[in-house]
């Protein structure tokens, strides 16, 4: 049984998705038991999150005895081809009573299946990378994070008409943008008070997506 003395989490299913969120949420200082059919993956991962299980995550017996229900939050990274184990693992897990439940979706219709079975956050990464990557490959973005739909967050250059003191209030009325943090010397600061902007600054702005994209579009390439 795992000592949940820290914030504890539980990643079912080690593939690349789950091992990604796994070893992250373990860089954060987080706990983390990985659970998994395949024995080469829980070799993989071993010494690397804080506990790996070889195991069944359809068995309701076995989460149980692992302590899942008791996590702070469970993920659940099992897709193609094992779309039928996911649903079965989320439908455990709801009898469980685990309420921070978070699954990835292989498609629209298992995306469909987990909302109708009550998992309350869906993930859809080839989705969202898709969009992320349709945003990039235009060149007027340098990094671009979907936040919620119709709002994002994007890293670009500042575009001339904007160099000179930051008035926040213009901005936003002007262009539907917000400067949220500015590239000086290499970090990102956030932007506090009275701000003079300069041109070549690499900025964050938020925003509605079709906002942040038009603001971006005024920027100079680099």
């Amino acid at each position: 049984m795992v000592n949940f003395s820290k914030p504890t989490y539980a990643v079912l299913g080690l593939g690349r998705f789950g091992t990604a969120v796994a070893r992250e949420l373990v860089s954060d200082d987080a706990i983390v038991i990985g659970v998994d059919l395949n024995e080469t993956v829980v070799n993989r991962n071993n010494g690397i999150l804080t506990q790996v299980v070889q195991g069944d995550t359809t068995d309701i017996a076995a989460m149980t005895d692992l302590g899942i229900a008791d996590c702070d939050g469970v993920v659940v990274g099992i897709g193609t081809p094992n779309v039928e184990s996911s649903i079965l693992t989320c439908s455990v897990l709801n009898d469980m009573g685990v309420k921070n439940l978070w699954a990835k979706s292989s498609g629209t219709a298992h995306g469909r299946i987990l909302e109708q079975i009550g998992v309350p956050h869906i993930v859809h990464p080839e989705v969202a990378m898709g969009r992320r990557v349709a945003h990039l490959v235009r060149g007027v973005n340098l990094d671009y994070v979907e936040l919620s739909e119709g709002t994002a967050m994007v890293r670009t250059v500042l575009p001339l008409s904007a160099v000179g003191p930051l008035n926040e209030i213009d901005m936003w009325n002007r262009h539907g943008v917000k400067i949220v943090a500015l590239l000086r010397e290499g970090q990102w600061q956030p932007v506090l008070g009275a701000v003079e902007l300069s041109e070549g600054d690499q900025v964050q702005i938020y925003g509605s997506a079709k906002k942040v994209e038009k603001f971006a579009r005024s920027a100079p390439r680099i």
